[in-house]
């Protein structure tokens, strides 16, 4: 089955009062590219992320986002030490009595005393990293699940533009021997123009025997239905063909320009034209496929 690489998945799970919420998206990479977000000072949880997704995708560019709700997940609160603030405060009165100060005092400075005002990060505890995995497998199931009905859907229309590149080579196929004959009544009548009735016609035929070795695109043809077939025969299969498919389609292309560069004729040199349009419009698709 043909997989895309564009994906949605969200997973969440209940964790210590508060909930744990892992978010996926996957788009077209040439490689894997994972990026996770969320998370401050939780190398342990992004390097079983990475494992994970290793496990799941094998090409795409994978953004993984981690929420989390309640004290946990790096969340940071504040602390401040009722009693301490105010005898702080007490004593400052005082020190403003004695020494003749009117001034109020700012919040500044407590604020500036990290015994009055203390602000802890909640890195989680060990079953941290086992919640986000769990949130994530349930992200990773509706991922795997999207990108299987995009690569449906995908599959599909590529198998269209290939079958409908066959049908414009086998306008070229059926067009190439008329090529010919017509080069041959061109050079008739050129000669004839030119008032050189003398020219015999296997002077004439031997010129048209060179045209056809410089212009002869048969082995083109041939190497171009051979490469369809194979990607046709591989969007048939499963596992993940994207590369196979690209380098295909890279093939196909380079026959077609040799075509185009050896053909002189109108119909065939449109044909060519029509072919590298759907080839392009393959080949744009094809870089969504894992």
């Amino acid at each position: 089955m043909v997989l895309s690489m564009t994906g949605f998945g969200r997973g969440e799970v209940d964790y210590r009062g508060g909930k744990v919420i892992v978010e996926i998206l996957t788009v077209n990479s040439r490689y894997l590219d994972i990026s996770v977000h969320g998370l401050r000072d939780q190398g342990a949880v992004e390097m079983a992320l990475r494992e994970a997704t290793a496990e799941h995708i094998n090409r795409g560019r994978i953004n993984i986002t981690v929420k989390c709700t309640g004290i946990i997940c790096g969340e940071r609160t504040v602390t401040v030490d009722e009693d301490l603030v105010k005898k702080f405060g007490e004593e400052l009165d005082r020190a403003k009595w004695l020494l003749g100060i009117e001034e109020k005092v700012s919040v500044d400075v407590l604020a500036a005393r990290p015994e009055l005002v203390e602000i802890v990060e909640h890195t989680g505890d060990d079953g941290f990293v086992d919640t986000v995995l769990t949130a994530a497998a349930e992200a990773f199931e509706q991922v795997v699940t999207s990108r299987r009905t995009e690569g449906v859907k995908l599959a599909a229309d590529l198998e269209k533009r290939f079958k409908s590149a066959g049908e414009i080579i086998a306008r070229v196929e059926t067009r190439a021997p008329e090529m010919l004959s017509g080069y041959h009544g061109r050079l008739k009548a050129r000669a004839k123009a030119l008032g050189a009735d003398g020219i015999s016609g296997e002077r004439i035929d031997a010129e048209v025997v060179l045209f056809a070795e410089r212009s002869d695109i048969t082995e083109e043809i041939t190497r171009f239905r051979t490469h369809l077939d194979a990607a046709l025969d591989a969007l048939g299969k499963d596992g993940r063909i994207g590369r196979r498919l690209e380098f295909l389609v890279q093939e196909l292309n380079r026959e077609t320009n040799t075509m185009g560069a050896k053909s002189q004729d109108a119909g065939i040199s449109s044909a060519v034209v029509e072919i590298k349009e759907t080839l392009e419009q393959i080949r744009e698709q094809v870089q969504n496929i894992e």
